[in-house]
Parts: structure tokens; C-alpha cells; sequence
């Protein structure tokens, strides 16, 4: 008997060794997205590791409704870098990790998305080619760049201090009729700007450029009248007509204690004093009186932000208009 239980326990042995010993690993944890850095037509993701993985899957796609998360690449690292994207697009990029469980290839769940937008290309500083007075009105033109989004122009008189004539055109010329002083020697520069995302970006300035106002065809003899009041008329522009534009920045100012509001009604409460900002308790204070605001100053900025220490409820165009008298 002892004879036939030791062959048994032998031959239970040597069928144990001969059996493979499946594993069944631990599921890992779901990795998470460390950081996302874009380029013009690139992006770089990076993880952190966790411990049980073989590797790691990446999905990515462009943001949207329910971003199009349609392409996919692996690595056993904790970090790749995809190409091929789109520039100023914004994308969505999410991470998962694989195991061995047996013999199967198994994945955990995917982790949080992690959004980028790509970078936009720079336009080039723009070079001045050439500009001409004739007629009470200077003629500029610049080499144009498809990666802007459009230019800004300013210009002074040689020698004085400042640029207090300022436009802006999404093409690469500009007629400049207004803060022109004839029989002088007026300067201009102009600079590209183009779109990073929902933020507005500038090259550096060209070449300072320089045009005398008493070349080419000399201005007839007369004057500017003095601008007219601003409104909301626009009127059409003729030869002898220069059209100016404003954007007024409204502040809901309450007449009873002084407080800008970025709001008002017949509902709503001062926020300091908590008298109804009704109609006859507000006075519509514009904070820019003089001039029109550049892009970069109102970009991003929604009703109800502060500007110059004051809240602004909204931004409208205004025009104004002077005409040239001959004598």
C-alpha cells in the first residue's frame, strides 16, 4: 500500500512540473496625462507610468462635439510625440494602459482627456515698399503674408514724440487721410497679427518708412473741418469725405452712489449701494472718449470685465466724419 500511494504522489508531481503555470497579473491602474505641449503641426504627450503595464495606447483627434478621437499609436514609454496635426486646431488626446492577463492582451479604461490647440504659423515683419501723398492723402502698400490675419498701421510726424495716427486692414495697403501734417515729412510702420487660438499675436514693427507731404501730386489748396459728433449713422464715404471709426466701451455708472456696474435694468441692484439701476438711476459712461482701442486691448474680455479700474457691459461701433474744404 505505501508502495502504490509513493508512485502516486510521484506521478502527481511530475504532471504538476509538467503543466505551464498560467499568470494572472494585477490590472493596472488608469494612467493619467501628465502635460501636452503643441507645435505648428505637432504635439508631445506624456504620462505618468503605472506599474503592471507592458505599454501604453494613445487616441487623439480634433476637438468637437464629441472629439474625434480617430487615430492611435503605442509605445512601452511614457511620453509620444505625434506630427501631422493641423495648425491653430485644437485637439483632444487620451491614454490607456495594456496587460498580460494568460495569454490575453487586456487594457484599462481611458483616462481623462488632456486638450491642446496647435501653433500658427508667424507671419513675416512686413516691409513697407512704397507710399505716396497726393490729394490731402497717403498711399501705403507692403508685402502681403497669407499666415496674417491682418495689419496694423501707425504713423506720426518725423521727429516728434509718439504715433498718434493708428488703422488697421486685413490687406497689404491703406489710404491714411486723417493725422497728416501737409508740408512735412510724415512716418509709418506697420506690423502683421494673426490667431493663437482665441489670443491675438503681433510681429515687431517694420521699418520706420517715410513720405513727404508735398510729393507726387500736391494736396488742392483747403482744410479739414473739425469732426462731426459721434452716432451710430454711418454715412457712405466720398472723395472729399474721411470716415472715422470708434468702439464705445459702456459702464453702467449709478447715479445715486457712483459705482460702475457692469450691468443694468430695472431688476438689478447697484452692487455697492443697492439702489434698482433702472433707467433714470444710470448714466451710460463711455471710457474710451477719444479714440479707438486696439485688438490686443479687447481681446478676451467679456461684458461685466474691468477696464481702466471700470466694468463695461458692451462694444459698439460709432462714426464720425469731417470734410475737406477747398478754398
Amino acid at each position: 500500500m505505501k508502495r502504490i500511494l509513493s508512485l502516486i504522489v510521484t506521478l502527481v508531481l511530475i504532471i504538476g512540473l509538467a503543466i505551464p503555470v498560467v499568470s494572472f497579473a494585477e490590472k493596472p491602474k488608469t494612467p493619467a496625462i501628465n502635460s501636452v505641449s503643441a507645435g505648428t503641426n505637432t504635439a508631445t504627450v506624456s504620462w505618468g507610468a503605472v506599474s503592471g503595464a507592458k505599454g501604453y495606447e494613445i487616441a487623439w483627434g480634433k476637438k468637437g462635439v464629441s472629439d474625434l478621437l480617430d487615430s492611435t499609436a503605442t509605445t512601452t514609454g511614457t511620453s509620444i510625440s505625434v506630427s501631422g496635426l493641423k495648425e491653430n486646431t485644437s485637439y483632444a488626446f487620451r491614454v490607456r494602459a495594456y496587460y498580460k492577463s494568460g495569454k490575453k492582451t487586456k487594457y484599462t479604461s481611458w483616462s481623462s482627456k488632456k486638450y491642446v490647440t496647435t501653433a500658427t504659423s508667424k507671419p513675416s515683419v512686413p516691409k513697407i515698399n512704397s507710399g505716396c501723398y497726393s490729394n490731402g492723402q497717403v498711399t501705403l502698400n507692403w508685402n502681403s503674408d497669407c499666415r496674417a490675419a491682418g495689419y496694423e498701421v501707425s504713423w506720426g510726424e518725423k521727429g516728434t514724440w509718439g504715433w498718434p495716427g493708428w488703422g488697421e486692414v486685413n490687406k497689404n495697403s491703406m489710404v491714411i487721410r486723417n493725422q497728416l501734417v501737409t508740408g512735412s515729412t510724415m512716418a509709418f510702420r506697420v506690423r502683421a497679427y494673426w490667431w493663437q487660438g482665441t489670443k491675438i499675436k503681433y510681429t515687431d514693427w517694420s521699418s520706420t518708412y517715410y513720405v513727404k507731404t508735398s510729393s507726387c501730386n500736391p494736396a488742392p489748396s483747403g482744410y479739414w473741418t473739425e469732426w462731426s459728433a459721434w452716432s451710430d449713422s454711418r454715412k457712405k464715404v466720398t472723395s472729399n469725405m474721411q470716415e472715422r471709426v470708434r468702439h464705445h466701451l459702456w459702464a453702467a455708472k449709478c447715479k445715486n452712489c457712483g459705482t460702475h456696474n457692469p450691468y443694468w435694468g430695472s431688476n438689478i441692484k447697484c452692487r455697492k449701494c443697492g439702489k434698482k439701476l433702472s433707467q433714470d438711476n444710470v448714466k451710460h459712461e463711455n471710457i474710451y472718449t477719444d479714440s479707438k482701442p486696439s485688438m490686443k486691448t479687447l481681446d478676451g474680455r467679456a461684458n461685466g470685465a474691468k477696464l481702466n479700474g471700470k466694468n463695461y457691459w458692451y462694444c459698439e461701433p460709432q462714426y464720425s466724419y469731417r470734410y475737406y474744404k477747398t478754398k
